[in-house]
Formats: structure tokens, C-alpha cells, sequence
């Protein structure tokens, strides 16, 4: 049963794994494994805080149980606009067709919106509704990761890091930030995540940004200054 009275549609095993949907079997156990280290409720001597670890951790275990069990929820695909279309004209055909002395003196009427006309605005919403469930996502991402790597370039890397796992959740399908976030566990001395991120990156982006990532995304350790030169 899903966890603290969410849904099924709620739920999100992959999102509660910090995982892409297409992550490899390996990496998954690897982020099961990471997450788990972290949030063991003997880590946190503070009651309010073990709490919140210990239902941190019914979560990841749900999630890790949905996704070996075959039951995790991938995202579907929208019913194309073309398919509500032609729906929306087989209802029209199966409409009783009326004499043409009936349809002159109902022409003569008020002549209401046809199921055509009707037809058009819930697909024009359904449209809107897709784009946006599209874009909006994406473009806060965008944002969450700016503000992530102007945080890296001031030296902040704990609130960096923040705002790369906001960027991921907002678009798990954010390759540049898994790439960013995994620049960021090797600067903060954790390889194991560094290497599942880049893996959840690896065919979200390009190879040559994929190869090029160590050199775009943070910025290097300043030269100690005050320290004597070597003489020649």
C-alpha cells in the first residue's frame, strides 16, 4: 500500500530513488543503497529527526519493493490530439440522421454548436494542458540548476547541491543536472554517487557533453596564494 495515504498516481518510485525512469537495474540498487546509508534512523540521536528518517525510509523501501517487484509506474505516453479528433467524429456518425424537411425547419431556428464545434475546445485544452505539463517543469529545472551552479561558483556547495536535487525532481529527465549534481558529489568527496548520476546521465545528453561535463559544470579549486614559488 502506497505510504502516509498517497495514491498510486502520487507515488513515484523513481522521483523517491532520485532516479531517471530508464536506470539500469545496478543503479537503482546503488541509489537504494546510498539512500538507505544516509537516512538510517540510528544516525539521527534527535527524536523529531529519526522520525522523519524512518519514514524517509518506508518510502525508499516502497519504492525500491515497486520497481523490483515490476509494479512501478513509468510514464505514458498522451493520447495523441489526432485520436480525440476522430472519437469525436464517430459520435457525430452514429447520430440518427433527420429528413431534409426536419433540417430546414430546424435551420429556421436557433442553431446550437455542433458536436464538431463542441469537440474542438476540450482538445484545445487537452493540448494547452500537455504542453504545459511539458515546458513548465523543464523551465523551473532550468531555473533551479542556474541558481545551483551561480551557488557551486560562490563556493556554496551544500546549498549547490540542493538545488541540483530540486532540478532533478522537478525534470527527472534533466541530464545536465544529473551531470552538475555528479560534478558536485566528486568535489564533496562521494564518488559512489558521482558514479550513479553520471551513469542516469548517459543518454540523456549528447556524448560530446557527456564527455565534456568535468570541464562545463564546476568551477576549479583557486591557486593557494601567499605559498613560495619554486626558484628555478
Amino acid at each position: 500500500m502506497p505510504l502516509s495515504g498517497l495514491s498510486d498516481d502520487d507515488f513515484d518510485p523513481y522521483r523517491e530513488l532520485q532516479l531517471s525512469p530508464e536506470a539500469e537495474p545496478e543503479l537503482i540498487k546503488a541509489a537504494f543503497k546510498t539512500l538507505a546509508k544516509k537516512y538510517h534512523p540510528d544516525n539521527f540521536p534527535d527524536p523529531s529527526e529519526k522520525a522523519r528518517a524512518e519514514e524517509r525510509m518506508r518510502r525508499i523501501n516502497e519504492a525500491q519493493n515497486l520497481i523490483q517487484s515490476g509494479r512501478a509506474r513509468r510514464p505514458s505516453s498522451p493520447t495523441p490530439p489526432e485520436a480525440s479528433q476522430r472519437n469525436s467524429l464517430v459520435v457525430q456518425d452514429s447520430q440518427p440522421t433527420r429528413s431534409p424537411a426536419a433540417a430546414e425547419n430546424s435551420g429556421k431556428e436557433k442553431r446550437p454548436p455542433s458536436k464538431k464545434e463542441m469537440g474542438f475546445a476540450p482538445v484545445a485544452v487537452a493540448l494547452l494542458v500537455l504542453v504545459l505539463c511539458l515546458v513548465v517543469p523543464r523551465f523551473l529545472g532550468r531555473d533551479s540548476l542556474q541558481k545551483a551552479q551561480e551557488l557551486e561558483q560562490q563556493g556554496r556547495l551544500a546549498e549547490a547541491l540542493e538545488q541540483a536535487n530540486v532540478a532533478i525532481e522537478r525534470d527527472p529527465r534533466n541530464g545536465r543536472a544529473y551531470l552538475f549534481r555528479s560534478a558536485l558529489y566528486s568535489k564533496l568527496g562521494q564518488p559512489e554517487r558521482a558514479q550513479t548520476d553520471l551513469a542516469n546521465a548517459r543518454g540523456l545528453v549528447s556524448t560530446q557533453e557527456f564527455e565534456a561535463s568535468q570541464h562545463d559544470f564546476l568551477t576549479p579549486s583557486p591557486t593557494p596564494t601567499g605559498q613560495p614559488g619554486k626558484e628555478s
